[in-house]
């Protein structure tokens, strides 16, 4: 008890709230904490450790308490907190809470970016854990990171997405599904450097192994004869294209229909990464959900998990840059990086230039770029069995295994992989009829909206999907024109 009869609390005999009057205390703290100009009331203030609650108490009577987020170093304080009920209107964290710190922030951060947070740090925990404080820290800051990551992604391709979208909702059947799990090993082919390393055991091993393959290592795989079972692809963007260039067409390809993709006559089997399109096309059952994660080597994995209990060995995931080796060679945009290239201006110079505009980290030779960083938190935060595989050598570490080298099997009868049609995806006609109807209803309520001046709710969010940088009651006549054009490039899918 403190000598205003409030209870305090110590931890290894230092005092972690004052031993005369914590209230006090904490109300003169969270007094001078407001009067900082980085304080706004629309802002989430994380609250390092707080204690017995006093902090959180004194915060809570002037800012909004879902705007809350504390988080605790030690149980025993979580749980005097959870008593008392200081928690029942605040999100909070602690160590011995069933979801992970990354689950929780997750649910506590989305739609947040760093400038909509503020660390409150009480003095006495910050002296008591000084070491979980700036751990903590960095895992926030690198969360915000992934999660700003995610959202300039979206801002990026989110018109791509829709086209895309739309026209390989048209043009493609992905109705295919892998009816059973895969009955051996798994070989994945990222296009980092050093899949260069394990290229001649790949080449010599691929009648055992199933191959996977992203869509940047076709091209070496190409050059060494290997024809991967499987293709995972998901970037929106034109130059994914490129790399489809060295698809082979019994290749099996994993895709949504936001992916760029090339009019193959490959196998589609179709996933849904819940992007604003594909919640308009798609009902719950029509294809396997498996949600964006902004790489395609994420997505890859992911899925693997579900149809793979034998080994998988990845090579190439490496998020670091090799000297000014960016990629395995031969890579697809070769010659797209030395289409200057002359004696003036040597090619070794273009891959120079790229790499160190790219770089803010350069260590043994290896460079590094925000956003690998970011791709490789992404991995650090997830849990993988066992049986994932990474093949060295290795500069960034993964929450994988490591192996030297690709082992020997042997396997009787030809690997085949097993397929059935979804039941559920529609046929062509209904597809037709299901984006004739989405354009009919954008073209309604787009001629109403030019009559009222009042978007309904779906024209709202078509176009703040379509034209992100444009505000429909800011920008009306400028999003008319752009909607109209959009919906006369449907019609002429259709």
């Amino acid at each position: 008890m403190s000598q205003s009869g409030t209870p305090t609390a110590r931890i290894n005999n230092k005092y972690l709230h004052s031993k005369y009057d914590p209230l006090k205390e904490a109300r003169l703290f969270v007094n001078n904490f407001i009067q900082d100009k980085s304080y706004s009331k629309n802002k989430l203030i994380i609250v390092l450790e707080p204690g017995l609650g006093y902090l959180l108490n004194e915060l809570s009577l002037i800012h909004p308490q879902n705007l809350i987020f504390s988080v605790f170093f030690h149980s025993n304080t979580y749980q005097y907190c959870s008593e008392k009920g200081v928690l029942d209107n605040i999100f909070s964290y602690a160590p011995n809470m069933n979801d992970s710190l990354t689950t929780v922030l997750d649910k506590t951060l989305t739609r947040l970016n760093m400038r909509d947070i503020i660390f409150l740090e009480w003095p006495a925990s910050k002296y008591l854990f000084p070491d979980e404080c700036k751990h903590i820290r960095y895992k926030i800051l690198e969360h915000l990171r992934i999660l700003q990551g995610n959202e300039i992604t979206k801002r990026q391709f989110s018109k791509l997405w829709i086209c895309n979208g739309i026209r390989n909702y048209l043009r493609h059947d992905y109705s295919t599904c892998i009816a059973s799990p895969l009955d051996r090993a798994v070989i994945l082919a990222a296009s980092g450097p050093s899949l260069e390393n394990h290229i001649d055991r790949i080449q010599e091993l691929q009648k055992d192994y199933f191959i996977v393959a992203l869509p940047s290592s076709l091209s070496i795989l190409k050059e060494y004869d290997i024809i991967p079972d499987i293709l995972f692809t998901t970037d929106p963007g034109f130059y994914a294209r490129e790399h489809l260039k060295y698809l082979d067409p019994s290749t099996l390809c994993i895709a949504p229909v936001t992916a760029s993709f090339r009019d193959n006559q490959n196998h589609l089997a179709g996933i849904n990464q819940g992007s604003y399109i594909e919640s308009l096309l798609f009902k719950n059952n029509e294809l396997p959900f498996l949600a964006e994660m902004g790489t395609v080597a994420a997505t890859a994995l992911t899925f693997l998990k579900e149809i793979c209990t034998h080994p998988i060995y990845i090579a190439g995931l490496d998020f670091c840059i090799k000297d000014i080796k960016m990629h395995a060679e031969p890579h697809s945009f070769k010659s797209i990086i030395l289409k200057n290239e002359n004696r003036f201006f040597p090619g070794v110079s273009s891959y120079f230039n790229r790499a160190n505009d790219m770089a803010y980290k350069i260590e043994n030779h290896f460079r590094y770029s925000k956003s690998m960083d970011t791709y490789s938190a992404w991995f650090r935060n997830q849990k993988f069995p066992d049986n994932f595989l990474r093949l060295s050598p290795i500069q960034v570490n993964l929450p994988f295994k490591t192996k030297n080298t690709i082992p020997s099997i042997s396997m009787k009868g030809t690997k085949q992989i097993v397929l059935k049609r979804s039941i559920h995806y529609p046929n062509l006609r209904e597809r037709i009829r299901k984006i004739s109807e989405l354009r009919s209803s954008l073209n309604h309520e787009l001629h109403q909206f030019e009559k009222s001046s009042v978007p309904t709710q779906f024209l709202n969010q078509t176009s703040s999907e379509l034209f992100p940088e444009f505000s429909i009651s800011d920008n009306p006549e400028e999003i008319i024109s752009r909607m109209k054009l959009f919906l006369h490039k449907i019609g002429q899918l259709i």
